[in-house]
């Protein structure tokens, strides 16, 4: 047996009424339907609501807008001061007279031109190298660092006059001070100042010098008085004694020009006796 085509549904009652009224009272019932329905209202309360919440994301938003910029504002601001104060540093850094080194595990961080210039490097050359290169020897490295690990956990600052070593192997005269950058976390690093001290070390040592030989020449000085007072005052006493007796003509009578000279030789012996006292 063949399939049946499905049933077509039963059509609306009225529906059907309606189709069975006339073309233009359909137009007429369908107008006065469209009058009868209610007008659709409009909900004031949701409309603000809405309202206030786009106000709300709105002014949050102008808020974190704001709040955004004052803090890149400050942040430029910031970021600019800390720029002028390491251009500052760096500066004065640069401008020192002595050589100035940051080092951290005795490696070299941070140095300064003129203590490149101590030691014969070119600026920079010495950044990243051990402080070893300064030391002419593996003793006086071991020592130095040893005095300088026991003033960083006291507090206290480390100086000691060494010699050092340019790059070039030529030694010098050093003058170093060392502390450490942060007492509480003395691993942060050592800041030190080293200083040529070789021509003031040569000054001092021909002034010791000087003042050896000034007090040797007062001790030859000294002695040559001292022996020329003695060799001299000795004779002059015995002339100055002689003429008297000769003058009171003890040893015999004297014409005028015997006695005229006799007391030219004791007034000449007397002078003379005289300057040596004083001398």
């Amino acid at each position: 047996p063949g399939s049946r085509p499905p049933a077509a549904p039963a059509p609306c009652p009225s529906a059907k009424a309606l189709r069975t009224i006339p073309e233009r009272e359909r137009a007429v019932i369908y107008s006065r339907w469209a009058q009868a329905s209610p007008a659709p209202r409009t909900d004031h309360g949701l409309i603000w609501k809405i309202v206030a919440a786009a106000g709300a994301v709105v002014a949050l938003s102008g808020f974190w807008n704001w709040r955004l910029g004052k803090e890149v504002a400050e942040r430029k601001l910031a970021t600019e001061a800390l720029r002028q104060a390491s251009e500052e540093q760096r500066a004065i850094l640069e401008a020192a007279t002595s050589g100035i080194v940051l080092a951290k595990d005795r490696t070299i961080v941070r140095c300064n031109r003129k203590l490149d210039a101590i030691f014969g490097y070119a600026p920079g050359g010495m950044i990243g190298q051990t402080t070893r290169v300064w030391y002419p020897d593996e003793e006086t490295f071991e020592d130095v660092g040893a005095g300088i690990s026991i003033c960083a956990g006291k507090g206290t600052v480390f100086r000691k006059e060494l010699q050092l070593v340019r790059r070039d192997g030529s030694l010098f005269w050093g003058r170093m001070k060392a502390q450490a950058l942060d007492v509480a976390t003395p691993s942060r690093g050592v800041v030190g100042v080293i200083e040529d001290v070789t021509e003031e070390r040569e000054h001092a040592e021909a002034l010791r010098k000087a003042l050896e030989d000034a007090e040797s020449a007062d001790r030859i000085k000294s002695a040559f008085l001292a022996t020329m007072s003695h060799e001299l005052r000795t004779p002059l006493n015995s002339i100055i004694g002689f003429t008297g007796i000769m003058l009171q003509g003890l040893a015999g009578p004297l014409n005028a020009e015997q006695h005229k000279q006799m007391s030219m030789v004791q007034n000449s012996s007397r002078h003379l006796l005289s300057l040596i006292n004083d001398v």
